[in-house]
């Protein structure tokens, strides 16, 4: 019987793992290019404008949440306790334009006019 060589099979290379600590990192959602807040909004309104009120606040450092519902990349479209939160925050930190003006030295949470006009603004409507 012909000795027949052994075929050597191809060695089972694992797949080169991701280095420690990096993590893909979701697209930075953007808000509509001519988009303009042109309602008020405040706790339990649903709409796109409230996704866009949330994506606003997460691009400009007024963060939602650091994962799930809300988070960077995660923006829904119902203004709930975290919305609210960040509201407080942004107008806080724009307590000259939003706040003084009304008499208020605490934010409200509330997207009124003058966190409105702010915030359209700073989007350069």
């Amino acid at each position: 019987m012909p000795v027949v060589p052994e075929t050597p099979e191809t060695p089972n290379i694992p797949e080169t793992p991701e280095a420690p600590g990096i993590t893909e990192t979701p697209e930075t959602p953007k808000i509509p290019v001519g988009f303009f807040f042109n309602r008020n909004l405040k706790l339990g309104d649903i709409g796109d404008d409230v996704k866009q009120l949330q994506i606003f606040l997460n691009n400009n450092g007024f963060k939602l949440a650091s994962a799930g519902p809300g988070s960077l990349g995660n923006e829904t479209n119902k203004f709930g306790w975290l919305t609210k939160a960040a509201v407080i925050k942004f107008q806080e930190a724009y307590a000259n334009d939003i706040l003084k003006p009304l008499g208020l030295r605490y934010g409200t949470g509330i997207f009124y006019s003058y966190s409105r006009n702010f915030a359209n603004k700073m989007l350069g409507q």
